[in-house]
């Protein structure tokens, strides 16, 4: 019996040594294994994170994560880091752990950089964590990282893009060589600016435009059609892709009716016809002289003739076309006869 109790103290005793050994090497001093089994009381490797970031960073940008390895031994250590991006709902939904990059050879008594590169191509919140492994020895883990932003890239320019067409269903067909006239005012300068877009071969066109407060307004002229109406638009920082398409009615000018008067009538003297006559409409057009240096008007007037003529035929008949309306003077003469004059008064038509 006293040997039995003898042996649950010894192993008591062995059991309570070993849990002693195991929280010293946890707490206090910091003990390694080396390759025999021994123990040795080195320090264990340094980690310093020497990776500055700001608090946030636009998505698809290239981040450089450095780090100062330091090991006393002069050991070689291998780096990683590990990124988390974190989701209230979800968790922890990525954590590769690469390994960083170090420069061959190196004092590592003194410290040698590691670094990697990094690009995250989606939006959140992300926390990164520096593992460490003693290639000699072992192992131990130094938690550096702090929580920054990944989001999205503010652009400084959208576009506007769209087709332009003619024609309904069916009939549906591309309007080539369409100017897209796009346009914005500066409240502020008081300037307006305007960019210009021509459709292709599809009626496809696109342009790009810079990102402002104000709105935009864009319109469509093309040969032979009617100007479509004025489209109002923003572009924003997210939704900076604007999509449009146009569809123009075909025009065809208006001919203007004949709007110029015409004389007709015969030259006759007492005793018949006057053949060979002259009959001439003075018409004029005046025209007010500017100042070629200020611009400004000045009190001459230039007036420029283009005067309308014809000749009685054998019957003494005429006839002039093509007199706008006004008040002109018609002049007739003829040889061995004096010549005639009256104002003569030309209404449309």
């Amino acid at each position: 019996m006293a040997t039995e109790y003898r042996r649950k103290i010894s192993l008591g005793f062995a059991f309570l040594l070993i849990t002693s050994i195991f929280i010293a090497g946890l707490s206090g001093t910091a003990q390694r294994i080396d390759a025999a089994g021994g123990t040795r009381a080195d320090s264990l490797p340094v980690l310093n994170d020497t990776t500055v970031l700001p608090d946030t960073i636009m998505m698809g940008d290239l981040v450089n994560f450095t780090v100062l390895y330091t090991d006393a031994d002069d050991d070689p250590g291998e780096v990683r880091v590990r990124f988390e991006r974190l989701n209230g709902s979800r968790g922890i939904t990525d954590s590769s752990n690469p390994k960083m990059n170090c420069p061959e050879g190196g004092n590592y008594s003194q410290g040698v950089e590691y670094y990697y590169v990094k690009v995250f191509d989606m939006p959140g919140t992300y926390r990164y964590v520096f593992n460490v492994t003693d290639v000699e020895l072992n192992e131990t883990v130094v938690e550096n990282g702090t929580e920054f932003q990944v989001i999205l890239p503010v652009p400084d320019e959208g576009t506007l893009s769209g087709r332009v067409t003619t024609g309904q269903g069916n009939d549906t067909a591309p309007v080539a060589g369409a100017k897209v006239v796009i346009q914005y005012h500066d409240n502020e300068t008081d300037n307006t600016t305007y960019f210009n877009s021509t459709t292709d071969a599809n009626g496809d066109y696109e342009e790009m435009l810079p990102i402002v407060e104000e709105p935009y307004f864009a319109y469509v002229n093309a040969s032979g059609y009617v100007d479509s109406d004025k489209y109002k638009f923003v572009l924003k920082t997210i939704a900076n892709e604007v999509e449009k398409n146009f569809t123009l009615e075909a025009w065809e000018p208006e001919v203007p009716g004949d709007e110029t008067g015409e004389l007709t009538g015969y030259v006759k003297d007492d005793t018949g016809s006057v053949p060979g006559a002259t009959i001439m409409v003075v018409i004029f057009n005046e025209t007010e002289v500017r100042d070629p240096i200020t611009g400004n008007l000045t009190n001459e007037t230039v007036r420029t003739y283009a005067n309308l003529t014809a000749t009685a035929n054998a019957t003494g008949a005429f006839l002039i076309e093509g007199i706008n309306s006004g008040t002109w003077w018609v002049h007739v003469a003829g040889d061995d006869y004096f010549d005639h004059s009256e104002e003569v008064v030309f209404g449309t038509g």
